[in-house]
């Protein structure tokens, strides 16, 4: 079912979802970002492991810690990104 509300020219369409149809796009909404957030955290903790490596062989410190820094924001992402996956089985 679709409502549409027009405000000053300009419609807007409200789509009416039944309980179980709302929770199931939700879901899959949720699912989506979860996935979108792990890969990004992933990209995060490849290239702090490949800038932390290289400034290990080239002895540059600022580059480990760089590295280091990305190593540890990478897991974090990814660890949020595993907690919202279980936001959906709270409903």
């Amino acid at each position: 079912m679709c409502l549409k509300l027009r405000i000053s020219g300009i419609i807007i369409h409200f789509f009416i979802l039944k309980g179980g149809e709302f929770m199931e796009a939700f879901n899959s909404v949720i699912l989506l970002i979860q996935g979108g957030i792990s890969a990004y955290g992933l990209w995060m903790l490849i290239t702090g492991l490949v800038t932390f490596g290289s400034g290990f062989s080239n002895h540059q410190s600022t580059e480990m810690k760089e590295g280091g820094g990305k190593i540890i924001g990478g897991a974090v992402i990814i660890s949020g990104a595993v907690l919202a996956g279980k936001i959906p089985g709270m409903f």
